[in-house]
């Protein structure tokens, strides 16, 4: 304990009251001291510990021995952050996680990784709730041993869905064991030009209510695919 005493008393020694009321003011006045620092483990006995310091990303309201910049701290009211080595890497609300940090499983190498990424190994995966209420092996996005890079719908007769601006424009569905991707609606007008090497293929109409499906070309060129009959 930091508080010291102000009298050591000898054998014989006067007991004087100036000298109880410096002792005890001396408790009462700095009575935090009597318990910090610690020397040992505190048990709270089942109490809650409450009216903690916010805190911030450098200083957080609770850290660790060794790492005064490691620890949770809360960055808004409702919120509960996690900041390691002065970083935020995760912010905990009523309805968002936002996590800023690598994700593992085990452990992994992580050379390229940049600081916000998040990484999973090829045996973890990002699964979704299904309208069940539950998840499933078939309904998420992961990585297999292979390198590849896997999107899995519960059903045969669910898509894949690919939207801009909110709105649907297309999507990848199965049907008689074969994929195929279906264009929602047709471009207003051809597509810009593609760079070098490249080439876009997208639906438009001829101008007669008739759908085209079309490739243009990095030269401007425009090639109509097929005709709808």
């Amino acid at each position: 304990m930091a508080l010291s005493l102000l009298t050591t008393w000898t054998n014989g020694q006067v007991l004087t009251h100036t000298a109880l009321n410096a002792e005890f003011n001396n408790i009462y006045n700095n009575a935090l001291t009597l318990i910090s620092p610690l020397t040992g483990t505190l048990d709270v006995n089942g109490n809650r510990l409450s009216n903690i310091a916010v805190g911030t990303l450098s200083v957080p309201g609770i850290n660790f021995n060794g790492s005064s910049n490691t620890g949770l701290y809360s960055s808004a009211t409702g919120s509960v952050d996690v900041t390691c080595a002065g970083g935020n890497i995760a912010t905990f609300t009523n309805q968002i996680i936002n996590l800023r940090g690598a994700m593992t499983g085990n452990s992994v190498v992580t050379t390229g990784a940049g600081l916000y990424d998040h990484i999973l190994t090829n045996t973890g995966a990002y699964r979704f709730i299904n309208a069940a209420g539950t998840t499933s092996a078939n309904y998420g996005m992961y990585g297999d041993s292979s390198n590849n890079i896997n999107f899995d719908v519960p059903a045969g007769t669910d898509s894949l869905n690919f939207r801009f601006a909110g709105i649907l424009v297309g999507w990848l569905q199965s049907q008689s064991a074969g994929m195929g991707l279906l264009f929602e609606g047709e471009s207003s007008a051809d597509h810009a030009a593609p760079s070098a090497n490249g080439a876009v293929i997208y639906t438009k109409d001829n101008g007669a209510g008739k759908t085209l499906v079309v490739c243009r070309f990095a030269t401007g060129a425009v090639q109509t695919i097929a005709t709808e009959p």
